[in-house]
C-alpha cells in the first residue's frame, strides 16, 4: 500500500493539496492442471482538495493515468480507478514462444467540487489478449489483445480497440525512504 498526503501553506490556509491511496495486491500462483494462473488487484484513489481551476492542474483517466486506451476530454479534482487482472502462464512453448492468456477489467469514475464521485458516469474496459513471451529475444514480451469501452466520450458507444496498451507491470512497492517530494498528482 501507498498512501502520500501533501499541501502547500500560505498565511495559515492550506492550497493545492493533494492525497493519494493505491494498493498492489496478487494472490498466490495457483495450478489449475499443469497451467498457473493469478489474480492482480490495483485499486487506486486521488483526491484534490483547493486546486487551481486550470486543466493544468486536474485530474484525468486517459491512459497511464487510468483506463489505458481511452481519450476524452474528462477533468475533475478527485478519481478512483479499480484494476482487476487474471493473468495465466502457459507450461507449453511453441518455438521457444510461451503464449499466456489474460483478462483485465478496469473501472475509473471522476469527480469534482461542483459534481460528486457518487454522481458521476462509471467508465470501464475489458481486454482479453496473449502476452507472448521468448527469453531468447531481445523484447522478451509483447502482447496482442482486444479491449471493449461500454462508452467513451465523443468517440461513441461500444468501442473496440486492439493493442491499445501493454498490460499493467504490477511491480512491488518501493520501500525505500527518500527525500520528501510533491505529491504525484495524476
Amino acid at each position: 500500500m501507498n498512501f502520500e498526503a501533501g499541501t502547500f501553506i500560505h498565511q495559515s490556509k492550506t492550497y493545492q493539496s493533494a492525497f493519494l491511496l493505491e494498493a498492489n495486491y496478487f494472490t498466490k500462483l495457483f495450478n489449475i492442471g499443469n497451467w498457473k494462473i493469478r489474480q492482480f488487484v490495483n485499486p487506486k484513489f486521488v483526491l484534490g482538495v483547493n486546486r487551481q481551476d486550470i486543466i493544468g492542474d486536474e485530474l484525468n483517466i486517459n491512459e497511464q493515468n487510468g483506463l489505458a486506451g481511452f481519450n476524452a476530454a474528462l477533468y475533475g479534482t478527485s478519481k478512483a480507478l479499480l484494476s482487476l487482472q487474471t493473468q495465466t502462464y502457459s507450461p507449453y512453448a511453441l518455438w521457444g514462444f510461451r503464449l499466456n492468456p489474460f483478462f483485465n477489467y478496469t473501472a475509473a469514475v471522476m469527480g469534482s467540487p461542483t459534481n460528486a464521485m457518487t454522481n458521476s458516469k462509471l467508465y470501464s474496459k475489458v481486454t482479453l489478449g496473449l502476452v507472448i513471451n521468448n527469453d531468447y529475444l531481445v523484447f522478451s514480451s509483447f502482447q496482442l489483445s482486444l479491449s471493449y469501452y461500454p462508452s467513451i466520450p465523443l468517440q461513441g458507444d461500444n468501442v473496440f480497440k486492439t493493442n491499445t496498451f501493454e498490460t499493467t507491470d504490477y511491480k512491488l512497492q518501493d520501500f525505500e525512504l527518500n527525500k520528501p517530494r510533491v505529491v504525484n498528482y495524476r
